[in-house]
């Protein structure tokens, strides 16, 4: 939440992010001088360690290619793409809870009969495993013909829990892909497990003017070791600097990382006795410091075989000196829709006053009338919001909070100074609607089927059953938003499935085809052929 600061721990060495950035400049130079994707691992996906393995490397799964028809009117290679890991295997990096970089590679090898060639671009982490996205471990970007470098302090999108789309500020979310040319996304992230076997899988789609290829889903094997059976490694605090003055009150606390930590607890008072009696884990927010005060800070470094205190001591604690002075920004009103308004169409703008000192806005708005939201929103610094696809006939309770670098300001004077209105109309359930495909019975199916459904009004998302059991029920229902087809793979050859899916709103629930009961099945071929094809390919 905005005025409580995000304890940023477990930030890797900057010298391991500069080494992050060196290996993948080298990299990026590499294919732009060969001009050629790599068809094999740079080193082979692994369960235990290998000695021959030195520092880090990139652990990189098989390419997977497009088919397109290209400007001659024959089949070729639209793009090919792949995902990787960076570790160090002989250490047994990375451990649970250190941060390690996973990537995405698109790379152009032909062009469309017509039109242009881009791709949608997401990607599903593994079980147990979060972003890590700080200035300490930022995301790094590459891409055009050169494979330049190019910022990315964009936001990841997130479609579903763990799965994000890469946006690129144009419509549609899709990147350009060149022949010759491609992307490449490094992305920091953090697992609180270990992981045997979990696979990172990007989801990519072709889209070109000519035709629309299937989804490719590249993926590797990601493996994490727990590392040696000692307490953590030593490390040290990183910011704010020893002695510093002039703090922001919203600074955050900062520390590299522990080889071998499983957490980090960090502790900080105003007093200067080089001890601490509330240490909390790293997870736990704190509230903005308060001005023109000094405080006195330690960190350490926990696992199941001892605590390891940073900079070498359990007294060793650094200090800092906040701003003399807080500024927040000036008080201001929410305008419209006004507070109780009915009627209120679902495509309502919100607006409000303008905040003096503010640097953004934060909107949020729910249904549930508890003074209370979790997750606010930014507006940048303009004062108005156009929602969309709201429910009819449903209160809404809303607040907007200015924000600078010295604190938080609330619409209305209060953080729960919410405002309500209705939407126009009466909610309903949504409408009938019936499965698609795979036809009902169906044999000889793709072990990689899309299953397809016709469209509900009214429906804010839909969700879907698959099981081998024939009893019309199904205990596990996926969500797949608002999109009325779902791309499967990895199903068993020869194999009979059986399927149902169903449209949900705050009205209530409707099922395909009439009944919950009304399951569809079909059968997978019993055999399947793999079909791969390895380059390189060199560019003209």
């Amino acid at each position: 939440m905005i005025g409580k600061r995000i304890i940023l721990t477990g930030t890797i060495l900057l010298l391991m992010a500069s080494l992050f950035l060196s290996k993948s400049q080298v990299s990026a130079q590499n294919l732009s001088t060969l001009g050629f994707i790599p068809t094999k691992a740079s080193i082979i996906s692994r369960s235990t360690p290998e000695s021959n393995i030195d520092a880090w490397e990139w652990v990189e799964g098989s390419v997977w290619y497009t088919s397109i028809i290209d400007w001659m009117g024959y089949v070729s290679n639209g793009f090919g793409a792949f995902v990787g890991y960076y570790q160090n295997a002989v250490d047994g990096y990375p451990y649970v809870n250190s941060v390690y970089y996973i990537k995405v590679v698109v790379y152009g090898i032909s062009s469309p009969q017509a039109g242009t060639m881009s791709a949608y671009i997401t990607f599903i982490l593994p079980p147990n495993t979060t972003l890590a996205i700080s200035y300490a471990t930022p995301m790094f970007c590459y891409g055009g013909e050169s494979w330049q470098q190019f910022s990315c302090d964009f936001t990841l999108e997130e479609i579903l829990p763990g799965q994000y789309a890469i946006p690129s500020g144009e419509y549609g979310n899709v990147w350009p892909i060149a022949a010759g040319a491609g992307w490449e996304f490094q992305i920091p992230v953090r697992t609180s497990t270990t992981l045997n076997n979990s696979n990172f899988i990007s989801e990519i789609t072709n889209i070109d003017g000519y035709q629309t290829p299937p989804k490719l889903y590249p993926s590797v094997p990601i493996y994490v070791w727990l590392g040696s059976t000692t307490a953590p490694a030593a490390f040290n605090k990183y910011l704010p600097a020893n002695t510093a003055s002039n703090v922001s009150l919203n600074e955050n606390l900062s520390w590299y990382e522990s080889a071998g930590a499983l957490t980090y607890e960090y502790c900080y008072d105003t007093s200067n006795d080089s001890a601490c009696s509330n240490w909390v884990d790293y997870s736990t927010p704190i509230a903005p410091f308060s001005p023109n005060t000094t405080y006195y800070w330690q960190v350490r470094a926990v696992n199941d075989y001892g605590t390891t205190y940073a900079d070498g001591s359990a007294s060793a604690f650094w200090s800092f000196r906040t701003t003399g002075s807080v500024s927040l920004p000036v008080a201001f009103n929410k305008v419209g829709p006004g507070n109780g308004a009915t009627g209120v169409p679902i495509n309502p703008t919100l607006s409000w006053g303008s905040s003096t000192g503010s640097q953004y806005y934060e909107y949020c708005i729910d249904t549930t009338n508890d003074a209370d939201c979790s997750i606010w929103l930014t507006n940048s610094s303009q004062t108005t919001k156009g929602l969309s696809g709201l429910l009819p006939g449903t209160t809404y309770y809303w607040q907007v909070r200015a924000v600078n670098n010295d604190g938080t300001t609330y619409a209305n004077g209060s953080a729960s100074a919410f405002w309500s209105f209705t939407t126009a109309g009466t909610a309903s359930p949504p409408g009938v609607f019936n499965k698609t495909g795979p036809g009902n019975a169906a044999t000889g199916v793709s072990v990689n089927p899309t299953l397809n459904w016709g469209s509900s009004t009214g429906a804010q998302y839909y969700e879907y059953c698959l099981d081998t059991t024939n009893d019309n029920d199904c205990s596990s229902l996926i969500s797949n938003n608002s999109q009325t087809s779902k791309q499967l793979s990895g199903l068993l050859p020869g194999t009979t499935y059986y399927w149902q899916v169903r449209a949900v709103n705050i009205g209530g629930i409707t099922y395909a085809n009439g009944s919950p009961g009304a399951f569809w099945s079909f059968t997978t071929s019993a055999t399947q052929i793999k079909h791969e094809t390895y380059l390189p390919l060199i560019r003209k």
